[in-house]
């Protein structure tokens, strides 16, 4: 599935150049976004 999307390393990181504020929002939004769907089909959050 990965390499569907062009992505051959499993592991995704972004970095953010935002006000402190929309980071905070963002890091609420991820994980209900991780959380959501099945738990075996889940990615694996390293850390937020």
């Amino acid at each position: 599935m990965l390499l569907d999307l062009g992505l051959d390393d499993p592991e995704i990181e972004a970095v953010l150049d935002a006000p402190a504020e929309a980071i905070a929002r963002v890091r609420e939004i991820l994980v209900k976004v991780l959380a959501y769907g099945r738990a075996d089909a889940r990615p694996l959050r390293v850390s937020v």
